[in-house]
């Protein structure tokens, strides 16, 4: 919480006692019923910023783009949003990026989690989805983004040893991440839809100064 003033006037956030929860999909794709091998090893789907203003992504996705676009033989597909074969390609890939956008994050995160994708965060000064009521590392990695000249490299240098804790992470601690409403029934047991009326944010909201 903090003055609106020091915000520009828009809503604050603070790490110490927020958490970023990305979009809702409530249809979601289910994985393959039989697993692929994963012979790709950073995949994303998405807009690379191709005439985007420089704010876009803050760069990283057109940096992105920019050195590693077209290099499938390194390992690397880069595919425009909507492309067909959306969960079959998630299945074949051991890491999946994921980069600021324009307006916060996609919900595609979920889905790599639930597909056995190991999220791949590129981004230096934004707050992960659920960082820190999670563990991100023992289910993620996070790349520096000076690091981007050499991501394909980075990668490859992974120990199998180290993939293999990530992937049995994304089934434990992954849980979360990716929508699973077993696990959100017993973690958070609150009715979402009356969370507006809660006499605890009426009071926080009561102070137009303050942001919750």
């Amino acid at each position: 919480e903090g003055p609106v003033a020091e915000h520009g006037g828009f809503p604050c956030f603070d790490p110490g006692k927020d958490v970023f929860l990305p979009p809702w999909r409530l249809e979601a794709p289910a994985p393959l019923k039989h697993r692929k091998q994963r012979r790709r090893l950073f995949t994303f789907f998405g807009d690379m910023g191709k005439g985007r203003p420089e704010w876009f992504s803050g760069g990283v996705r057109q940096r992105v783009a920019e050195l590693w676009a077209g290099r499938s033989d390194l390992g690397v597909h880069l595919f425009p949003a909507g492309q067909a074969g959306f969960e079959t390609v998630l299945e074949e890939s051991v890491f999946c990026g994921v980069f600021p956008g324009d307006a916060g994050w996609a919900a595609v995160v979920a889905d790599y989690v639930r597909h056995g994708c190991i999220p791949v965060h590129i981004h230096d000064l934004n707050v992960a989805p659920y960082e820190g009521a999670l563990d991100l590392a023992r289910y993620s990695l996070r790349v520096a983004e000076v690091n981007i000249t050499n991501l394909p490299h980075l990668l490859g240098d992974v120990p199998p040893e180290r993939v293999a804790e990530l992937q049995a992470g994304l089934v434990e601690d992954g849980k979360l991440a990716r929508g699973d409403r077993a696990f959100l029934a017993d973690a958070v047991p609150l009715d979402l839809s009356s969370l507006a009326t809660h006499p605890l944010v009426a009071v926080l909201h009561a102070d137009p100064a303050w942001c919750v």
